[in-house]
C-alpha cells in the first residue's frame, strides 16, 4: 500500500510540474507573447497592432527586428479609416503615417484586410526606410477617432518607393503660365510707359 502512495504521489507530482511548464514556464503566461512571437520574423507577413483609447494612444506590441539588409516597415490603418500614427524605432521617430481622407460612402471603405487597407487612399499608411542591423518598433496612434482599433505592419525587403520627378506637361504648365504673367506684365508697363 505504502508503495502505491509513493507511485501516485511521484505521478501527481510529474504531472503538476509538466503541466506548469506548459502554462507558460519561459515567463510568458495565457495571453503573452514571447519576445520571439512578438518580433517580425518573416518578410512579407503582415502583424497586428491593438491600441486603446485617448491621443496619443500607444499601441500594444512592440516588435523587435534585426535585418542584414536594408528594408522598409510598411503600416497600415485598417477596418475604419480615420487613425493616423507616429512610428518609433527605439526613442527615434521614424515618421508619421499619411493623413487619413475622409470617406465619402463609408460602410464601402471598412476593411479588416491589410493589403485592401493599403491600397485604399481613405486608409492611414506609411513607409519607412530601416537600416541593417537590430530595432524596436513602436507606433502610436495620434488620431483615433473611433476610441481604439486595429492597425498592420510589416517588413519587405528594400527601401522606400520614392516621389518620381514630375513629367514633362506636370512641369510646363505652371512655367508656362508664370511666364504668360510675366509677359503680359511687361506689356502692360511697355503701354504705359509710352
Amino acid at each position: 500500500m505504502k508503495q502505491i502512495k509513493a507511485g501516485l504521489l511521484v505521478l501527481f507530482l510529474v504531472l503538476l510540474v509538466s503541466s506548469a511548464g506548459a502554462a507558460g514556464g519561459n515567463g510568458a503566461g495565457a495571453g503573452m507573447k514571447t519576445l520571439e512571437a512578438a518580433g517580425l520574423t518573416s518578410m512579407d507577413t503582415w502583424y497586428s497592432f491593438d491600441w486603446g483609447s485617448g491621443v496619443p494612444a500607444p499601441a500594444i506590441p512592440s516588435f523587435p527586428y534585426s535585418g542584414e539588409v536594408e528594408s522598409r516597415l510598411i503600416v497600415t490603418d485598417a477596418y475604419n479609416p480615420g487613425d493616423q500614427f507616429k512610428v518609433y524605432d527605439g526613442q527615434v521617430l521614424l515618421g508619421v503615417t499619411s493623413p487619413p481622407v475622409p470617406p465619402v460612402n463609408f460602410p464601402p471603405y471598412w476593411t479588416g484586410d491589410p493589403d485592401t487597407a493599403y491600397a485604399t487612399s481613405e486608409f492611414s499608411k506609411g513607409c519607412f526606410n530601416v537600416a541593417p542591423g537590430r530595432h524596436e518598433f513602436f507606433v502610436e496612434a495620434v488620431q483615433n477617432p473611433w476610441g481604439s482599433g486595429t492597425g498592420y505592419l510589416r517588413i519587405e525587403a528594400g527601401s522606400c518607393p520614392t516621389t518620381p520627378a514630375p513629367e514633362f506637361p506636370t512641369l510646363f504648365l505652371p512655367l508656362a503660365f508664370i511666364a504668360g504673367l510675366l509677359g503680359a506684365v511687361l506689356i502692360i508697363r511697355g503701354r504705359q510707359n509710352s
